[in-house]
């Protein structure tokens, strides 16, 4: 498949702010389990800005011939020298691509966030016929990753 590398500038905006400038922008909103998880204590934000390196790929591209689980797919990330993300990767992105392509979706590597349930989520970015969204996916231990499922990892600060 196709491996994407680019970099992000993250950090100086706290939750509410992103959050706002989500809700401001044009054609953009989240699922109410992104704003959940973007007030639950473990979403953090950098204080100072800093430029973040990433890679997009498939969860085949990691080596996998069938279905793995989240534990697995991050252990084999890491294997590779790729890192999760921190949390605020998730809402900056999506407001630094206005112009993702229509029908393009990731999910964002990165520790999972309960939800008002409790049940652990990613990140989740979108461009569909509703607009640009940043919504949320299940994270269960049990959860099985499809092999043409798109994630992000944080490439390794010695990749930087």
């Amino acid at each position: 498949g196709k491996i994407h590398r680019e970099s992000l500038k993250i950090g100086g905006r706290t939750p509410k702010k992103l959050e706002k400038e989500i809700d401001a922008a044009p054609n953009m909103d989240m699922s109410s389990y992104s704003s959940y998880m973007m007030h639950h204590k473990k979403f953090t934000t950098r204080k100072n800005p800093e430029t973040i390196h990433l890679i997009r790929l498939r969860v085949r591209d990691l080596g996998f011939t069938s279905p793995p689980t989240p534990t697995e797919l991050f252990a084999r990330a890491k294997e590779y020298g790729l890192e999760l993300f921190p949390p605020e990767t998730g809402p900056v992105y999506r407001l630094s691509h206005p112009d993702q392509p229509m029908g393009d979706w990731f999910y964002v590597g990165m520790e999972a966030i309960p939800d008002s349930a409790g049940h652990p989520r990613v990140f989740y970015v979108r461009r569909d016929g509703h607009g640009l969204w940043l919504y949320s996916n299940w994270t269960r231990p049990e959860y099985q990753w499809y092999l043409d499922d798109a994630i992000v990892f944080r490439l390794g600060k010695s990749d930087s």
